[in-house]
């Protein structure tokens, strides 16, 4: 037998597919999922999306050492109660025996640092550069302050973004710079909220000076009215700088696109403008938002797939108005309907990127950082339970270029005692 037949046996355990997420079988039966297919099931999702010159691409610069690593953790991770287990541990050395808290975050620390950066912007830069990232978004974990003191510290780290020479793609929350409550309450004369005005025109000014994209963050749909005012009048005035986001998790999103889309073809025609119509999609990471807006929400995997490729349908047939389309999303066949579109670039979370081995398109990835991302990780694994999903499919391309490896590495030690 061929040592290379050998090294196939490698192959990562069978990934399922539910609604176009891919989930391990274990992660499928946790979910709820109780009717798992077998193996032997054939399906669209199942089919291979990845190349395996772009998948070796990917992982160049990568020690050996670093991918065991990523796969103990995604094993780790996909554990049952992983994350539940997790917030226990962080938050009762925390808060209740704090001169343990170190060993926390000793236990700790591999789990968020996969998809984190502990650390200032400098730590983040530095992080991009000798993990060879090429197209970083760095994202400040800060968010969700009641209190103008928190909201000032993260405008400040804003500030440092945009006029740092190295940073050319950025994401901002709303929330981390106007309090919740002024934005749930959609209260646009309340203080807060104009003193977050002002902070995001001078950001805007500053991003403009130093050709500086700002992806404004999509939030829960409580927040979201005044979020989406805010983002485009930015998006207006401050034309290719400020980003908005829209999530596909809300059957209203098609809808709301096409109204932004004729209302800027509109300005154009009138003022004899060429104005670009830009956005993020994003699958939408608030499962919460299902139980208290079921109406306006997809209550399924499936109805959030479907609307992701309905509104990539809908910009693929768009003529006219110019415009380009980041898709943020770790579903190959969304990566791969992304080619129908005219202008786009594939997102991506650190720790978990896999567009790099589907497209060679320019993939930005998420790089969020912060002196405390246990908050932040835990929140997101455990509010969005198809991360699960998104590093199952990571695990799968680590498991393969592992293989790529061995194989190569039998080879040539069999060409040498030929």
């Amino acid at each position: 037998m061929h040592i290379s037949r050998l090294a196939h046996r490698l192959q990562p355990l069978s990934i399922l597919s539910f609604g176009g997420h891919t989930l391990s079988r274990q992660s499928a039966q946790r979910l709820g999922h109780t009717k798992v297919p077998s193996k032997k099931t054939s399906s669209i999702h199942s089919q291979d999306y990845y190349s395996k010159p772009l998948i070796r691409k990917t992982f160049q610069m990568q020690k050996t050492s670093s991918l065991i690593k990523e796969l103990i953790i995604f094993k780790a991770i996909n554990m049952p109660l992983s994350v539940p287990v997790a917030t226990t541990i962080s938050t009762f050395t925390n808060h209740t025996i704090k001169p343990f808290a170190w060993l926390s975050k000793k236990l700790l620390n591999p789990f968020f640092n996969q998809f984190c950066v502990s650390g200032s912007l400098k730590d983040a830069i530095f992080h991009t550069s000798i993990h060879n990232i090429p197209y970083p978004i760095f994202d400040y974990i800060k968010e969700g302050s009641d209190k103008r003191i928190d909201c000032e510290e993260t405008m400040h780290h804003y500030l440092s973004m945009v006029q740092h020479q190295q940073v050319s793609q950025m994401a901002i929350k709303i929330s981390g710079i106007c309090p919740s409550s002024v934005l749930v309450e959609q209260d646009h004369q309340h203080p807060d909220f104009l003193w977050a005005q002002d902070q995001l025109n001078l950001l805007g000014k500053y991003a403009k000076k130093s050709n500086t994209t700002i992806y404004i963050d999509a939030e829960s749909v409580s927040e979201q009215p005044l979020i989406d005012r805010l983002s485009h009048d930015l998006s207006l005035k401050y034309n290719q700088v400020f980003i908005p986001t829209y999530q596909c998790t809300r059957n209203d999103t098609l809808s709301r696109i096409k109204h932004q889309v004729e209302k800027l073809a509109i300005i154009n025609s009138k003022i004899d403008l060429n104005l670009m119509f830009k956005c993020k999609l994003v699958k939408g990471a608030y499962d919460l938002d299902r139980d208290r807006f079921p109406d306006i929400t997809n209550q399924t995997f499936e109805e959030t797939h479907q609307n992701m490729e309905a509104i990539i349908d809908y910009f693929s047939s768009l003529t006219t108005i110019n415009h380009h389309i980041l898709v943020a999303s770790h579903n190959p066949q969304i990566i791969q309907k992304a080619h129908e579109l005219p202008s786009f670039e594939i997102g991506n979370l650190k720790g978990m990127v896999i567009g790099s081995a589907i497209t060679d398109r320019p993939v930005g990835v998420y790089v969020p950082f912060g002196f405390d991302p246990e908050p932040y990780t835990l929140r997101r694994f455990s509010e969005n339970q198809s991360a699960l999903g998104m590093t199952a499919r990571r695990d799968a391309l680590c498991r393969k270029e592992l293989t790529y490896r061995l194989s190569d590495t039998c080879n040539k030690l069999f060409s040498f005692f030929k």
